[in-house]
């Protein structure tokens, strides 16, 4: 599991708090649909990886709308994998946690365990 954190003026990923996880079962069941479609660069960047210290990544203020954008594009390309109830809920969650990033212009930590 990965923690998704918001960043707020100057902190860093060692002081981020979680608001939320991105599971191995959600990780796993979308990797080859994320991975496989080049429009989806900032997925892709947070897909990578689960582990380790290549999974830590930061996503700037600039970038929350692109990356709402590339959801939506998920959407429209894989649907149906999306409509699985544990996927669904992490991204209704995702979307929220973009969009309070957004409105906050706080930067979007995923810290690996």
């Amino acid at each position: 599991m990965r923690d998704i954190a918001l960043l707020t003026g100057g902190e860093t990923i060692g002081q981020a708090r979680a608001v939320l996880g991105l599971s191995d079962q959600v990780w796993s069941s979308l990797y080859q649909a994320v991975m496989g479609e080049s429009e989806l660069p900032r997925l892709a960047r947070i897909w990578r990886h689960q582990y380790g210290a290549e999974a830590d990544h930061v996503v700037e203020p600039a970038e929350i709308q692109a990356l709402l954008d590339e959801i939506a594009a998920l959407r429209k390309l894989h649907g149906p994998a999306l409509a699985r109830p544990e996927v669904a809920d992490f991204f209704e969650l995702f979307e929220a946690i973009c969009r309070e990033a957004e409105r906050s212009h706080a930067r979007l930590a995923f810290i690996a365990d």
